[in-house]
């Protein structure tokens, strides 16, 4: 399963597994490099931060309280 996942990067625009490696890398500001050799921390606590920075304090607002209504 490992080489498949490591043909499908190499093959970048060639494969799906390619195209969402760079669109990953493109979205979160990472050099592909990185990517492919496990440099990148892709724990939760990375995402949340990322997300966390990427909005306003009225949009969590709005997403704790829909989170209170449900």
């Amino acid at each position: 399963m490992r080489s498949v996942a490591s043909h499908g990067m190499a093959a970048k625009y060639d494969s799906v597994i390619g195209r969402n490696a760079l669109l990953c890398c493109k979205r979160f500001d990472w050099l592909f490099s990185d990517f492919t050799s496990g440099k990148l921390s892709l724990s939760n606590t990375n995402f949340e931060t990322f997300h966390n920075l990427s909005i306003t304090h009225a949009q969590r607002q709005s997403g704790l309280f829909l989170c209170e209504l449900l």
